[in-house]
């Protein structure tokens, strides 16, 4: 298991100008640094948002990779600062595991296409 950031203040970054977003990688990052003993190079897109111009930013801030709202599968050729994930929601065990089986099941053709940014 690894601890990401998610910033602060939890504003979109896409609607916010460069230097908006070079502060909302940095402000705050530290003191997570600090509370798991290991630095955050994983960082979950504020409302999942991201664009070319926001990865890039997070690039340079030193993250290794970027997580996206977008339920879309990883695999290889996949840009890893634009990453999809799954968000479950509130769910108990039985239905988890239900849903992930019926998940990764499913086609990655199928998952991609009904997704709306």
């Amino acid at each position: 298991m690894a601890v990401g950031f998610h910033t602060v203040d939890h504003v979109p970054l896409t609607d916010l100008d460069d230097n908006s977003v070079k502060r909302a990688l940095h402000e705050g990052r530290s003191d997570l640094d600090h509370l798991t003993g290991s630095p955050a190079v994983l960082l979950a897109y504020p409302h999942g948002k991201a664009d070319g111009r926001v990865a890039a930013l997070v690039r340079s801030a030193g993250y290794r990779a970027g997580f996206t709202g977008r339920p879309a599968p990883v695999g290889p050729r996949s840009d890893r600062y634009l990453l999809g994930r799954w968000e479950p929601g509130a769910l108990d065990a039985a239905a988890f595991a239900q849903r992930l089986v019926l998940r990764l099941l499913r086609p990655a053709r199928a998952i991609g296409r009904r997704w709306r940014p």
